[in-house]
């Protein structure tokens, strides 16, 4: 079975969705938000996604609604000031 067809054409799929979604900027620019800006984005960032704290919460949810857990085991605050 050849499967090199299939390969090239995923690949320059992805290469051109990146370069449509990915703004130009020279190698040595760097992106530097303000730290009010950040706890902003930060902030934006926990109100919209429903978290839960319980694992079987999560899974019950997951089956019901026919979608996947994404778990994040962290310490500290995810608003920066951990």
């Amino acid at each position: 079975m050849n499967t090199a067809p299939i390969s090239l054409a995923l690949v320059s799929t992805v290469l051109i969705g990146a370069s449509c979604f990915c703004p130009t900027a020279q190698a040595t620019e760097m992106a530097v938000l303000p730290g009010s800006a950040a706890q902003t984005q930060a902030k934006i960032v926990c109100s919209r996604i429903n978290w839960l704290t319980s694992l079987e919460e999560a899974k019950q949810t997951a089956k019901k609604e026919h979608k996947l857990i994404v778990w994040i085991h962290m310490l500290g605050n995810i608003d920066g000031f951990t």
